[in-house]
């Protein structure tokens, strides 16, 4: 084989090794990136204002599932922003829909939170699968009973996806004591496996 081809066949391999290690580096650094660009933005969020208190102009209306006496109510029906906001505890409220794949893979590990952090936040698990196309009332209360999912669960009286500017499930936003939002995620699992 001549020298020139020998040549040209070397500079392919290492191109080509090259070329494999950028992803690898990409790889890398690519949790920490986002972490930190999710740090950096909720930061910004918070010094600019933008994370702030809900009103009561987004306030809705909900129907429970099932239980409501972690949810600090007597009845199944209540008001998010006059019920379960001025109770003075974090809240997570998760939107999901009863066919939605993403939503049934995180359930357990929302089940898993609410069983350690029950005592010390609200979870509520608000089904907006019939707003989003997503599931009916029938498919949420299957998936519910399938999973064996004990979390306050519940079904909003009118469409609140827009006020919470809730574009895809699922989606959880997070308020502090004082009902601030201080966070909003997309899917949200340990295992991170849709399935």
């Amino acid at each position: 084989m001549p020298r020139r081809e020998q040549r040209q066949r070397r500079r392919e391999r290492q191109q080509s090794a090259q070329s494999a290690a950028r992803p690898n580096l990409i790889q890398k650094y690519r949790s920490w990136v986002i972490g930190g660009a999710v740090g950096t933005a909720i930061i910004a969020l918070v010094a600019f204002g933008a994370v702030n208190s809900i009103s009561t102009e987004e306030d809705f209306s909900f129907t429970a599932y099932g239980p409501t006496h972690t949810l600090g109510i007597e009845n199944r029906s209540a008001g998010f922003v006059s019920d379960i906001l001025p109770q003075g505890k974090p809240i997570v409220l998760n939107f999901w829909g009863g066919t939605c794949p993403p939503c049934r893979a995180e359930m357990p590990d929302f089940q898993e939170a609410f069983g350690e952090f029950g005592d010390e936040a609200i979870f509520l698990g608000l089904d907006v699968g019939p707003f989003t196309g997503l599931g009916s009332r029938s498919d949420a209360e299957s998936l519910l009973q399938e999973l064996g999912i004990s979390y306050p669960t519940a079904y909003p009286d009118s469409d609140p996806t827009r006020d919470f500017r809730i574009s895809g499930l699922p989606q959880t936003i997070f308020f502090d004591a004082e009902g601030n939002q201080v966070a909003r995620e997309g899917f949200l699992s340990g295992s991170r496996s849709p399935v």
